[in-house]
């Protein structure tokens, strides 16, 4: 455990080399930190703030297996392509941004590979599994000499793929600071390299971009990502590596690019991309996304659970404060309200975005109809019956806890008769629009810069496939994200709170009547400066009920989804949604 006793933000360095090659694993958000390598690990606190880890090998997710040893130099391995890609085959499942797991795969096919330097190539591989759709990743991989070999870390060699006949490997290139480099360097300059269906082609949106990856030492490559690989490039760009790839445009360059050309600047710039021709698709796909960074305290869901922190230290649980009426709590709340709604209202304008197929505007709104909100329905009872079954498996694999148990019996009873109150859905038009929206908006997903925030992270529900992430949508499933954001930080704080100590048994009860006003106040704040800011756009219904429905509809899906995720994750944690549904249960069950 790290703790920081200061009022002060504090850098600190450690001496952890006899842990080289591990991952600290931060405990309550899983989050995985930059492996421990042989020089003192750097670590920034917020004030009052701690990390509490446990320390993860990288080893003990590589397969123990001896590595693969591919004949020839490496461009003949990348010409003749089957040695690798059955090398691919033992080396990606163990990826955790691999998706296909648990799958069999059937084929694995490298379609393209194409050359960056003469250590460094970008393959194009496509799985194929007996059962689904195929799946197509990118992997940069980079030949380490043999001298070099011999003086690396253990992090590095974890992201070992195979072995040449003169003693080099061929590695994962994001696992290195220069390969990173050199992908991302692609990117930053206006050059095409020819592949065998296409070009790689690097598409900078301003000059003088090329210079900053010169020395690899300016690419801090960072190691907390699941679906992709990302890196700060000289402190001022975040370069995004997407690891499956699809035919299209991104969402996280569309989005940002149409909200700053509409006139809304709490996102980050487009500052280039990296393009690749995919066989048998007519659009290329984004291999590389480059960002402008954006100079920040936290996002806002660290910013969040420092204040809850703090105020539980201050004894705010036992004096009023933060209750019922919380002193200048609900501040961030009510921006982050007023922001999300000029979010919407931005992603709304149809000018000066480029029209799509068929003359039809791709940003402009469109009204909702009752077959859309038939599917809105059909969504959300196919959720249900999802999470029911995982509840079912849950029960006979003895998981849950007597809590746990009682909210999912309250749910087998009541759930049709919620259903129920939104019927009417079927049968009568809402007045409001559809939209291009965030697709994945939490606290975790905007920055807090010390007085605003900023939107980041437009790509979406990375599981998803691009058609499915481009379909328009209510706002309010943005803002059904950030309700939902409140309570688990809320209920995270007093977690962590209870975990070193800070919180006495006696006193969980009052803390948590204190937290459950806590998050009723901040959720009502944001909804207050969201309506009051969207106004009278169409975007979402006039009617306060509508509005009301409409939302509790986005509220229940998004708390259904976690219980299934903390399902599968952590168990010990599904009492948190399944207490907001038990709450939406309330009203029908009369209990």
């Amino acid at each position: 455990c790290v703790a920081n006793l200061s009022r002060l933000a504090q850098h600190v360095e450690l001496d952890l080399r006899e842990f080289q090659g591990a991952t600290p694993v931060e405990v309550f958000g899983y989050n995985r930190f930059a492996p421990i390598r042989d020089h003192d690990y750097q670590v920034t606190l917020a004030p009052y703030g701690f990390f509490w880890f446990e320390l993860a090998s990288e080893r003990a997710q590589v397969d123990e297996s001896p590595l693969p040893q591919l004949p020839g130099s490496m461009t003949e391995v990348l010409r003749r392509r089957a040695g690798m890609g059955r090398a691919l085959q033992r080396w990606m499942p163990q990826r955790r941004w691999f998706a296909g797991k648990g799958r069999t795969i059937r084929e694995v096919h490298i379609d393209d590979a194409i050359a960056l330097d003469d250590d460094v190539a970008l393959l194009v591989v496509t799985f194929s599994f007996t059962e689904g759709d195929d799946q197509r990743y990118t992997v940069p991989i980079m030949r380490l000499a043999r001298e070099i070999v011999s003086g690396i870390d253990s992090s590095v060699s974890g992201h070992a793929i195979a072995s040449l006949d003169d003693g080099s490997l061929v590695v994962d290139a994001m696992s290195v600071a220069r390969g990173a480099a050199v992908v991302f360097g692609a990117a930053l300059r206006r050059r095409a390299r020819r592949g065998r269906h296409g070009e790689l082609r690097g598409r900078p949106r301003r000059t003088r971009l090329a210079g900053l990856v010169d020395d690899p030492r300016d690419e801090n490559v960072l190691g907390v990502e699941q679906s992709n690989s990302s890196a700060i490039i000289d402190g001022r760009l975040i370069a995004k590596l997407v690891r499956r790839l699809e035919p299209g445009l991104n969402p996280d360059v569309e989005l940002p690019a149409h909200l700053l050309s509409a006139g809304f600047e709490h996102v980050p710039g487009v500052a280039a991309t990296l393009d690749v021709d995919l066989a048998g698709e007519s659009n290329p796909a984004n291999v590389v996304v480059v960002h402008d960074a954006i100079a920040h305290e936290s996002d806002l869901w660290v910013k969040v659970l420092d204040d809850l922190s703090l105020m539980i230290d201050m004894g705010a649980p036992f004096d009023g404060s933060g209750g019922g009426e919380p002193a200048g709590e609900t501040s961030i709340a009510s921006l982050l309200g007023r922001r999300t709604a000029e979010l919407h209202r931005a992603l709304a304008v149809t000018e000066p975005a480029p029209t799509g197929r068929k003359g039809r505007e791709p940003m402009a709104p469109e009204p909702f109809t009752l077959l859309w909100q038939r599917s809105i329905l059909q969504t959300l009872r196919n959720s249900v019956r999802a999470t029911q079954r995982d509840l079912r498996r849950a029960r006979r694999g003895h998981v849950l806890d007597e809590t746990a148990l009682l909210q999912a019996d309250r749910l087998d009873d009541d759930i049709d008769r919620l259903l129920e109150r939104y019927d009417e859905l079927r049968t009568r038009k809402l007045d409001a629009s559809r939209i291009r929206v965030h697709g994945d908006l939490h606290l975790g997903q905007i920055l807090w810069t010390g007085s605003d925030v900023v939107f980041i992270d437009f790509e979406g529900e990375p599981g998803l496939p691009i058609s499915q992430r481009t379909i328009k949508r209510s706002p309010l499933a943005d803002v059904a994200g950030l309700v939902r954001s409140f309570d688990y930080a809320g209920r995270m704080a007093v977690h962590t709170a209870r975990e070193r100590g800070r919180v006495a048994d006696t006193d969980a009860e009052r803390v948590d009547e204190w937290r459950a006003a806590w998050t009723r106040a901040n959720q009502q704040a944001l909804l207050d400066e969201y309506f009051a800011d969207v106004g009278d756009t169409g975007l979402v219904p006039a009617d306060d009920a509508d509005r009301r429905l409409l939302l509790d509809v986005y509220v229940l899906v998004k708390s259904l989804y976690e219980v299934r995720y903390e399902l599968a994750n952590r168990p010990d944690w599904v009492e948190w949604p399944m207490s907001a549904i038990s709450d939406m249960l309330v009203p029908v069950s009369g209990r």
